[in-house]
């Protein structure tokens, strides 16, 4: 019915890794100013989407568990930590699948919020313009 309800879609609806590979290419796209901690975090998700490694994986989750902070690379370094089965490989507690999403809608929504309120339309057809080619990847490969 409105706008964002397309982006909690999309982050809710796509298959996790394609969700991470969407919101990373959102918070590239806002180009906002990151701090050290934020840029490394985005280096290893852009590491994560290519390879999709374990230890990448948990290290993203230990490392954006202990971020005072939630910013839009924090949620999405959480994202891909819990898509893991297990939060730490000594607990037989699995994550719940619903965890990775709605970091991922937290995400996408902390960078609508970063961008002015005269761009938000602007912003929101942008992000949800990113989604397409990787929702065309996705109808390829089904």
């Amino acid at each position: 019915k409105v706008p964002e309800d397309a982006m909690l879609l999309l982050a809710c609806g796509l298959p996790p890794q394609f969700g991470v590979d969407w919101v990373m290419r959102c918070v590239k796209a806002v180009n906002f100013q990151l701090t050290e901690a934020e840029q490394e975090i985005l280096e290893l998700v852009d590491d994560w989407i290519l390879a999709q490694d374990g230890q990448t994986q948990q290290r993203l989750l230990v490392e954006s568990l202990w971020k005072p902070e939630r910013s839009a690379a924090v949620l999405l370094g959480l994202a891909v930590g819990f898509q893991s089965k297990l939060l730490a490989p000594q607990w037989s507690m699995p994550v719940p699948e619903h965890f990775s999403a709605i970091c991922l809608n937290e995400a996408v929504a902390t960078c609508l919020a970063m961008t002015e309120p005269y761009q938000r339309d602007i912003t929101i057809q942008k992000f949800i313009s990113l989604a397409l080619p990787l929702l065309d990847k996705l109808d390829a490969a089904s």
